[in-house]
């Protein structure tokens, strides 16, 4: 008897600690992205322009990154901005970003798997990358 009661207190332990380990795979990605201290972003047909965020932003996107939920594998969008997170020098993981739907919903992929943001954090960077990329080409044309 003693000894199906060692086996049970095992395989509760077992379990116990397998379900704290448990995180999904955004959640995990979330979590190394946290230690961040710089983030680009870019247009992943056009690298000439790139923009920094901010200290408060990268925070707010982690978060939606540890927030968003998974979507059908039937959703399509479209990854028209990457995201690099840095630590020092070291390139500590990226997001290819999508925007899909009305209102336009952010979106990203971690292994084979599409989430969505539904705080608007991506979408609203993707919005501000957006607008300084088109104020730049509008400063950097040449005559009237």
């Amino acid at each position: 008897m003693q000894k199906k009661a060692k086996y049970a207190i095992v395989w509760c332990l077992a379990v116990a600690i397998a379900s704290l380990c448990g995180c999904s795979d955004q959640k995990r990605l979330a979590r190394r992205l946290s230690e961040a201290d710089r983030v680009i972003v870019m247009d992943r047909h056009d690298s000439s322009f790139t923009m920094e965020l901010t200290a408060e932003e990268a925070k707010k996107l982690v978060q939606a990154i540890s927030m968003a939920r998974e979507e059908s594998p039937f959703t399509e969008a479209t990854a028209p901005l990457r995201m690099e997170f840095f630590k020092g020098s070291n390139l500590i993981g990226g997001l290819n970003v999508a925007r899909t739907g009305n209102p336009e919903i952010g979106m990203f992929g971690v292994d084979g798997v599409l989430y969505s943001d539904k705080t608007g954090t991506l979408e609203t960077l993707g919005h501000k990358f957006s607008q300084e990329q088109a104020a730049r080409k509008v400063t950097n044309r040449i005559g009237p």
